[in-house]
């Protein structure tokens, strides 16, 4: 079941899964990168999925079992606060339904946050 803890912000802040090991908010900003996603929560096994491009699907690499809905409702709203100036909630037209659903995406300062890298001081 979920952890008792909050998720935490900052650098190298997680997100916990309902059934599976914490998400770091970097990897899903990264994710964002390409655009926005389709959150696509579906109760079904992975080799049902119908929304294969989306968040949930994406998700259940990290799951256990993987075969578990893990961007449940309350890990989207954990996401969205931790994540408040950085990722919204969008609408989006399903790339391949063609029917509009819900989505997240980077705002721009998400954009700019995700797309910058880490500087390694030399000495």
């Amino acid at each position: 079941m979920r952890k008792s803890s909050k998720p935490k912000r900052g650098t190298g802040s997680t997100v916990p899964l309902t059934y599976g090991r914490d998400v770091l908010v970097e990897s899903i900003r990264k994710h964002l990168l390409k655009g926005s996603i389709v959150i696509g929560q579906q109760k079904v096994s992975v080799e049902k999925h119908s929304k294969r491009g989306s968040l949930d699907y994406w998700l259940r690499k990290f799951g256990k079992p993987p075969n578990t809905k893990q961007a449940d409702t309350k890990f989207i709203k954990d996401l969205l606060r931790m994540n408040k100036g950085l990722i919204k909630r969008t609408k989006i037209i399903n790339p391949n339904t063609g029917r509009s659903c819900k989505g997240i995406e980077l705002t721009d300062k998400g954009r700019e946050l995700a797309g910058k890298k880490k500087r390694v001081s030399r000495k």
